[in-house]
């Protein structure tokens, strides 16, 4: 199951990853820590989801299959979708985990694909757009590279008294839109070396001094749930 054996791999929530080879299969109790071990392998994950159009999540908000765009390449950088099971897809811990979610348009009354049909759909895609199809012609961000973009913008959060219920979503806020519009490696420099000011400069805010503390609208957070 591999579109291009060199730079995309397949992964299902219950089953483990494909690629050259399959990852061994491990016990449920398992499962959470081994993906998050073997996702940090990879340079863009892609999860699936059945839900978002109308879907509060933040985790769930959806780029639509005919929208997704696939940016440049380098030799050493890896693409992973995960699918989610038949009967119920990712979970909300497993959708935490991935880049952003795509999903295939249907009509209302059909929210979701057969798995394999889903797989063949979304695999087709990624062959067109990396064998021959129009692409951004920047160079994708490292995971290294968007991961210490993550703990600035988490240090930040807390630096500002963000409160703590709603610390996650404002950072999935931040990953949706970077991850969505695939940061290169010259807009991750010009960006970390910004919030690396601002960090610098918050860090000398006086204590007495109000950092304007973070609130969120309790309807919206439960909406969330």
């Amino acid at each position: 199951m591999r579109v291009r054996p060199c730079h995309v791999w397949i992964c299902h929530a219950r089953e483990g990853c494909f690629g050259r080879r399959r990852v061994v299969k491990v016990a449920p109790e398992e499962q959470l820590a081994k993906y998050k071990e073997i996702l940090k392998k990879f340079d863009l994950v892609i999860g699936t989801t059945g839900k978002g159009e109308h879907y509060a999540n933040l985790k769930r908000a959806p780029v639509y299959l005919e929208d997704l765009q696939i940016p440049e390449l380098g030799p050493d950088q890896y693409i992973c979708v995960v699918f989610g099971r038949e009967s119920i897809g990712l979970s909300n811990e497993e959708i935490s985990l991935v880049d952003f979610v795509i999903r295939i348009r249907t009509r209302p009354e059909y929210t979701s694909l057969n798995l394999s049909h889903a797989a063949a759909l979304i695999l087709y895609h990624l062959f067109l757009k990396l064998e021959g199809g129009e692409r951004p012609n920047v160079l994708m961000a490292t995971r290294e590279q968007k991961d210490r973009l993550d703990e600035t913008i988490r240090h930040l959060i807390v630096q500002v008294k963000v409160r703590t219920f709603p610390r996650e979503r404002v950072l999935r806020a931040f990953q949706n839109v970077l991850n969505r519009a695939y940061l290169s490696q010259q807009e991750y420099r010009w960006i970390y070396g910004l919030l690396r000011r601002v960090e610098q400069t918050v860090d000398h805010i006086p204590e007495s001094q109000d950092k304007n503390e973070f609130t969120s609208d309790t309807e919206e957070e439960e909406r969330e749930k």
